[in-house]
């Protein structure tokens, strides 16, 4: 059970990686001189997309972390139920406030940018 879910938070973190990649594309595209306005609004609505699909990666492995540990507090209920493959990962309290500050920083970030693209339109 426990290589199962390390496998599934390999692969979880394998797909934030590529997101990365992908959004740094849209971030830093090649120069388009003389671009039209409805270019740029087609770029910024795939750059929002990318940011949310990237959020939403982000956010998914920590959660994952933290649904490993029931006394994590999110979605297991604190009751000292297992997960629904039937596991517990035993985790150290680094690990899980780690997880808990990763999502914090990811719901503010995703607000800043949302606010930075709102502000260049």
């Amino acid at each position: 059970a426990v290589l199962n879910w390390i496998g599934t938070l390999h692969d979880m973190a394998r797909g934030v990686g590529e997101g990365v990649t992908d959004l740094g594309c849209l971030m830093y595209p090649p120069l388009a001189i003389g671009g039209s306005n409805s270019d740029e609004e087609s770029n910024e609505n795939k750059l929002m997309a990318q940011v949310k699909l990237q959020r939403d990666a982000i956010l998914a492995v920590s959660e994952y972390i933290l649904d490993a540990v029931p006394d994590a507090g999110v979605g297991a209920g604190g009751d000292g139920s297992a997960d629904e493959q039937g596991a517990i990962i035993p985790m150290s309290e680094e690990v899980l406030e780690l997880a808990g500050k990763l999502r914090a920083a990811c719901q503010k970030r995703y607000g800043e940018v949302e606010a930075g693209i709102r502000a260049i339109r």
